[in-house]
């Protein structure tokens, strides 16, 4: 697995605010569709730590969002909309 990082910068729809978009993309097994709906769910292990990294995003107005592929691979991206 090799993952590509990737970010960048544009404005949002109102044009009066730039988002920032920071993502991380694998090209690793993906993720089930009927799990990607329970990713962010606050559970024990890993899950816990992406419902604490999808808190903490939200705090300030971002989000964390993944799309993924099973059986191809993944992509995480944290958008924040600067203040």
């Amino acid at each position: 697995m090799l993952p590509c990082r990737r970010s960048t910068s544009r404005r949002d729809s109102a044009g009066d605010k730039n988002v920032v978009e920071i993502g991380v993309r694998d090209n690793g097994s993906g993720i089930r569709p009927e799990d990607q709906a329970k990713l962010f769910a606050a559970l024990e292990g890993p899950g816990l730590r992406l419902h604490l990294s999808q808190k903490l995003a939200e705090a300030p107005g971002g989000r964390i969002e993944c799309r993924s592929k099973y059986g191809v691979g993944s992509t995480f991206t944290l958008r924040i909309v600067e203040r």
